[in-house]
């Protein structure tokens, strides 16, 4: 019976983890767009701020706005493509161009023993969610 309710506990945590590292990506996702929309609809350069050690995304300019990841979360890695497949960054600072542009740039999510990978096509915005470490490689090597 004890096996079971360990078993039941694990499988909730888990579940939950999941959900954790779900909303997160939700959370990345509008500050992405949030980036863009502006940009367009003010027509000037935003400057933003993503910091790995704070699991924060930070909206610098015309004013300050922070997107917090939920309780747990953590930013493993930043990547953009002109670096070497070895290396990430633990703050990427983000200028969005007053046509929507953003460099392009992939963000690794981790909550308890889950991790996750997002990223942002910088001129479309397209979303690439779930990928692991060798497509993260092919995709920053595109642009």
């Amino acid at each position: 019976m004890a096996m079971c309710a360990a078993f039941a506990v694990h499988k909730s945590q888990s579940a939950l983890t999941r959900l954790s590292l779900a909303r997160a990506c939700e959370t990345i996702e509008r500050f992405d767009s949030h980036l863009r929309r502006n940009s367009l609809s003010m027509r000037s350069t935003i400057e933003a701020e993503i910091d790995a050690s704070t699991s924060r995304l930070i909206v610098v300019s015309p004013h300050r706005e922070e997107f917090r990841l939920g309780d747990g979360v953590t930013i493993d890695q930043i990547r953009v493509p002109s670096q070497t497949p070895s290396s990430s960054l633990r703050r990427l600072k983000l200028r969005c161009s007053d046509q929507g542009v953003t460099p392009t740039y992939a963000i690794q999510l981790s909550c308890g023993k889950l991790s996750r990978w997002i990223g942002f096509v910088g001129v479309s915005g397209q979303v690439i969610d779930q990928l692991d470490d060798n497509e993260i490689v092919a995709v920053m090597s595109v642009e």
